[in-house]
């Protein structure tokens, strides 16, 4: 519920002439204070009174269009409705105008604003305006008198309607819907052109209705919070002991707060979690907050909390039945940090094809994406072939959805980001269209991807000698739910010169276009089974390297997806890695978590820092080392 305060005045009506009184309520967006000029011809006692606009709308936006009916000489109708909780909280003021919206007055020659206990029941109070009446019905704005203002009891159990209807004599656009939606915004009666019965709809997830209830008396409540929205992360790790819980809360209420209380009650749990979000929320706004907190969950799963606001400026809010709101996450022994797989389909018959490659080249210069966190592969398929195609990108096309003859419905460019049927949303698509993916909409969509920790990590190491180049991936999980883990490991080069490259846009073609994160080997198509030891894996390739690849661009990629041949909309990668391929006789090291050294592995080794200084194996830290065991010596990570 959003109330928003438009004035404060010193003065209470005491008697003054019906007439005037219209006059003053419907002179568009004239405040109260224009009432003080009328002082000497009507007799007042001075006391506190407040005035507010009830609503959902923020009173000064109206639609760019509105919504329609085809049906001449109708009445069309919208309404908010305010729960019983929220407009007994006013009990002991009246509302004496209701502020009205339209978005156009073409064809509208009425406007009859109105308060009811149900949708279909009678005027509990109705105020009217027309083009004949003075004011005149306005194409914006229209503050129409209440003929008998409505006194708020404190007995509205079922809460209230606060609508308005327009009568049209042709088409017309005139209800206005505002954007985001909230819940008991929008409902509407439009009647049908064919004459069948109309009913009211609940439309709330679209809009809100312009209009607001103009509230005066000397009861407004000066602390009242409503919790809107609510975020939670998807995992709480155990391991880590906190997470952040955000979320969108109003002042719906005379006094501006500097902040309040935010609670956290576990299902099942007798204990709460509690942190101060000092957020600075004006009467009548809208405030975000975010906070951490720790739930002390000690059960891995599904964990469904009670998240509640309150205690604003230390003080009671006056309205306790809008301030709480369910939500859940997922608890987790630990977590991992997330690396984005993003496959490009692209060839050089495509002419549509460099501006993909741009946009994804741009979105990569985004700071938030260094060090690995995107790791990008190119599949030269989609749009017929060229000389860079390899067989599993051919394979490959079986992400694409089938036509309605069966076939696939190949095309490029194209992307799959983590093989997630999220990017387009319909649950069942993993390739995504070119217009689905600008610049803003990809690095919007690897943001979000990669602040969802994985459940799996993937560490790289790798030994280059004798023109062969030796990967050893592994890793650990928590509770991993994929029920069939394949590991894919690739070698792929950048700044490849193109034999041919159309191009529709501006930029380079032909043989000056240069490719980028292609595929030059790999383990196998479809990947290996990951083999679990406990919690832990490990696996190693090797690839010959042919002497035409420049190894100076190349790196090594592995991700670990789940594989369900009969399904490719479940086959949503894990967790992905990337490192620079080590130049001859060097050994390279990836940049994800590498899992814990085993107490067998800490017996055998010896440990020195990248400086040379020796260190015992119970004194390392989170780091790179160099190990010597075995009669050799590599780099490991240890992650603690």
């Amino acid at each position: 519920m959003h109330i928003f305060s438009l004035h404060h005045t010193s003065a209470r009506m005491e008697r003054i002439e019906s007439k005037a009184l219209a006059q003053i309520l419907t002179s568009g967006r004239k405040t109260i204070v224009a009432i003080l000029a009328m002082a000497t011809t009507a007799t007042w006692t001075m006391a506190q009174t407040s005035s507010f606009a009830l609503g959902y709308c923020d009173g000064t936006s109206l639609a760019k269009s509105g919504y329609t009916s085809n049906k001449s000489n109708a009445w069309l109708s919208g309404a908010i409705f305010i729960p019983s909780g929220t407009i007994n909280t006013y009990a002991g003021n009246t509302v004496k105008a209701i502020r009205a919206g339209i978005n156009s007055r073409q064809n509208i020659d009425s406007l009859r604003v109105w308060i009811r206990s149900s949708l279909d029941g009678e005027n509990l109070a109705e105020g009217l305006v027309t083009t004949k009446t003075t004011p005149k019905l306005s194409s914006n704005w229209n503050e129409v008198a209440l003929a008998t203002p409505f006194d708020i009891q404190a007995d509205n159990h079922n809460g209230l309607y606060i609508g308005y209807s327009i009568h049209q004599k042709a088409s017309s656009d005139g209800l206005s819907v505002v954007t985001p939606g909230e819940s008991n915004g929008l409902f509407v009666l439009l009647p049908a052109a064919d004459g069948s019965t109309a009913t009211w709809k609940d439309r709330s997830q679209e809009g809100v209705l312009s209009i607001q209830a103009l509230v005066y008396g000397d009861n407004i409540p000066q602390y009242d919070l409503s919790l809107k929205n609510v975020n939670m992360p998807v995992y709480y790790s155990m391991e880590e002991g906190k997470l952040t819980v955000s979320g969108t809360v109003k002042n719906i209420a005379a006094a501006d707060i500097k902040g309040f209380n935010v609670r956290m009650t576990i299902d099942g749990s007798d204990k709460t979690a509690t942190g101060h979000a000092d957020v600075n929320v004006a009467r009548g706004a809208t405030a975000d907050f975010s906070i951490e907190l720790n739930p002390s969950v000690k059960v891995t799963g599904t964990t469904h909390a009670t998240i509640t606001v309150d205690n604003p400026d230390g003080k009671n809010d006056a309205n306790p039945t809008d301030n709480t709101l369910q939500a859940e996450f997922t608890t987790v022994s630990r977590y991992f940090t997330h690396n984005v797989l993003t496959e490009e389909f692209t060839t050089e018959g495509c002419g549509n094809c460099p501006e993909m490659a741009r946009r994804i080249e741009e979105a990569l210069q985004d700071e938030r994406f260094g060090n690995g966190r995107i790791v990008n592969v190119s599949r030269h398929s989609g749009y017929g072939e060229d000389w860079l195609t390899q067989p599993c990108d051919r394979d490959y096309l079986w992400f694409f959805e089938k036509d309605a003859q069966g076939q696939t419905d190949d095309f490029a460019p194209a992307l799959m980001i983590d093989r997630s049927t999220a990017i387009n949303g319909d649950g069942k698509t993993v390739v995504v269209a070119p217009q689905n993916a600008s610049t803003d909409y990809l690095k919007a969509y690897w943001n979000s991807m990669m602040n969802i920790p994985a459940l799996v990590s993937v560490g790289i190491n790798t030994r280059y000698d004798s023109n062969r180049l030796t990967v050893n991936v592994s890793g650990e999980k928590s509770e991993l739910q994929a029920s069939n883990p394949h590991l894919c490991v690739l070698l792929v080069e950048d700044n490849i010169k193109a034999h041919n490259q159309t191009n529709y846009y501006s930029g380079p073609s032909g043989s000056d276009f240069v490719h980028q994160h292609v595929v030059r080997a790999y383990n196998s198509t479809w990947g290996e089974p990951v083999e679990w030891d406990g919690n832990s894996y490990s696996y190693q390739c090797s690839f010959d390297i042919d002497k035409s690849w420049k190894q100076a661009d190349m790196k090594v990629v592995a991700f670990i997806y789940n594989y369900n041949s009969e399904n490719h909309s479940d086959c949503a990668v894990l967790n992905s890695a990337m490192t620079d391929m080590p130049s001859a006789g060097t050994d390279g090291i990836g940049q994800t978590v590498i899992p814990t050294t085993t107490e067998a592995d800490n017996a055998t080794a010896e440990y020195f820092t990248l400086s040379g200084m020796k260190v015992l194996s119970t004194q390392k830290g989170k780091g790179i080392y160099i190990v010597k065991k075995n009669g050799k010596t590599y780099k490991s990570a240890i992650v603690k």
